[in-house]
């Protein structure tokens, strides 16, 4: 699996999950690849519909996509990749993980 990079949904994990509206237009609605929840009762999906920077909707692409999309809306095709949930470390030494990274010899080759 190809891996998605992390930032688009770090971004909307801040925020964490917001309450659904139906029929609430998203400002983006993320497609075509597989989407990992770390749901247990739904742990993939096919489509995420973000709005303010907030997930307002996880699910089957034809109910996302008919409940959220917009005139506005953009959809985004993910070309097969994998977008995961992420976490940013609001406090960390960067620093210190690159000298770690030198010692562990864990360059990309």
């Amino acid at each position: 699996m190809r891996v998605l990079g992390a930032a688009v949904f770090g971004l909307v994990m801040m925020s964490s999950v917001a309450p659904a509206v139906s029929g609430e237009a998203a400002d983006a609605i993320y497609v075509g690849g597989d989407i990992v929840t770390i749901n247990d009762k739904q742990p993939t999906a096919e489509a995420l519909a973000v709005k303010n920077g907030k997930i307002i909707a996880v699910g089957d692409r034809k109910s996302i996509e008919g409940e959220h999309k917009g005139d506005a809306t953009k959809v985004v095709d993910i070309a097969g990749k994998t977008l995961l949930p992420s976490f940013i470390d609001a406090h960390s030494h960067y620093i210190n993980s690159l000298l770690v990274a030198n010692q562990a010899q864990v360059y990309a080759p």
